[in-house]
């Protein structure tokens, strides 16, 4: 029975083990085990879970490792992303205090005709661009044009590609507001240590109450508090908590909730999972200038090429996504054939860059994701945040998919700051009960 901790494998104290495992005896009224359980292991329920220092909290994690869609691997001692990429901006989304970040490169670069342009932003290249171009993505931006369908086919493809980096979907599914926040381009810092360093610094206090391979297979609200059914080890369990924090991604909230509340259930949906595949390539000795993302538009629009520090050991490590079409498309090919792929497209860009060497390819790895980033459906009416999020009268869901893309920026800041507003839900809630 293994038990995650950042630094150590811990055993599974005895108190938690009749915390689990516990009955009230014929007659008597449950105790609750703990004043919260958080059902995820993500940045959502780590952030939620960090929030809470003051009250008894497990955090209850199918996979092997936490994280979520944040993961970091590494290949010879060079470390790399397989999941999010994009780290949020420190000012929406405060990380944890004393999180040393860097600066990232604040270039960014189109690549058309066999040219990358580069620039700041992508709404300020209008000298670069070709044919207007630019002055048409400057007019979107500035609420001028307030139709990207009225774009014409080379800066519609331009926008596509940007606006696929913040939310994998197609630009009639994106919101407006997220789409003109694109032609700015990414937060100017980079998580020094990665998303690995935000992972174990949001969750390193866990401790023994962080278990791993435990899947939760049912939330039952009751009148004193609710019940959670979870599995590990092929032993069931149930624990009894004052609240509960549902972290999961979106698809999975429904099934394990009991009587989920109405706001909540159309919340959730108003979403549409998108797939998405990150590709990682790690070359040796790369010329190329330093830049944020080079967009690459063409059909589908479906990758962004993102250069996000220095070189490692002198291997540079360079990242692509592939957005829900491309990545459905992918869906049947072997992993060899999407690396090929990306490849291709170094060489491509090498038409206007330091052409790509054959022998410079160190490693290359990917990652697909069904949940890559969630969407909402366009026409689907979604609720305020506070009614989506409160799934029951003890009951929150946390999450990219609670979180408003178009003002919380989507991905890894959305999840945080809905798990901080679900601990901060919470908190009160048991506050008033004491």
């Amino acid at each position: 029975m293994t038990i995650f901790h950042p630094m150590k494998r811990a055993p599974w104290t005895v108190w938690a083990l009749l915390a689990a495992l516990s009955a009230p005896a014929p007659g008597q009224a449950a105790t609750p085990d703990w004043d919260v359980i958080v059902v995820g292991a993500g940045l959502a329920g780590l952030a939620a879970a960090d929030a809470l220092p003051e009250l008894r909290v497990l955090v209850l994690e199918r996979a092997a490792i936490p994280g979520g869609r944040a993961r970091t691997r590494s290949r010879d001692g060079i470390f790399y992303e397989l999941g999010a990429l994009v780290p949020p901006s420190p000012e929406q989304v405060p990380l944890v205090q004393d999180l040393p970040t860097v600066q990232s490169p604040g270039r960014l670069g189109v690549a058309l005709g066999g040219k990358v342009f580069f620039g700041g932003r992508l709404d300020r290249l209008s000298s670069s661009l070709p044919a207007g171009t630019g002055v048409e993505l400057a007019d979107f931006g500035a609420g001028r044009i307030t139709d990207h369908r009225t774009l014409s086919p080379t800066a519609r493809s331009i926008l596509e590609s940007a606006a696929a980096l913040f939310s994998l979907s197609s630009l009639d599914e994106t919101p407006t507001a997220v789409a003109r926040r694109s032609l700015r381009g990414l937060p100017g810092v980079a998580l020094a240590g990665g998303y690995a360093a935000l992972v174990e610094s949001l969750s390193w206090h866990l401790e023994d109450r962080l278990l791993t391979q435990a899947e939760v297979t049912r939330v039952v609200p009751e009148a004193r508090g609710v019940r959670v059914r979870w599995r590990r080890g092929g032993w069931e369990h149930e624990s009894l908590a004052r609240a509960v924090i549902v972290a999961t991604e979106a698809p999975a909230v429904a099934a394990l909730i009991e009587d989920l509340s109405p706001d909540a259930a159309a919340g959730l949906a108003a979403v549409r999972s998108a797939a998405g595949i990150t590709v990682a390539l790690g070359l040796r000795d790369l010329t190329w200038p330093p830049f944020t993302a080079i967009y690459v538009p063409g059909p589908g629009a479906h990758a962004v090429l993102r250069h996000p520090g220095p070189a490692q050991r002198g291997v540079t490590v360079l990242y692509m996504y592939y957005e829900d079409l491309a990545a459905r498309d992918l869906a049947g090919e072997p992993d060899d054939a999407v690396l090929a792929d990306a490849l291709r497209l170094l060489h491509v860009l090498g038409l206007g860059l330091t052409p790509v060497p054959d022998d410079s390819l160190v490693f290359g790895d990917l990652q697909r994701w069904d949940h890559a980033l969630p969407n909402l459906r366009p026409g689907v009416p979604r609720p305020p945040w506070a009614a989506r999020a409160r799934a029951g009268a003890r009951i929150w869901v946390a999450g990219d998919h609670v979180g408003a893309p178009e003002c919380d920026g989507g991905g890894a800041g959305a999840a945080i700051k809905s798990g901080r507003a679900a601990a901060a839900a919470a908190r009160e809630l048991l506050g008033s009960e004491r």
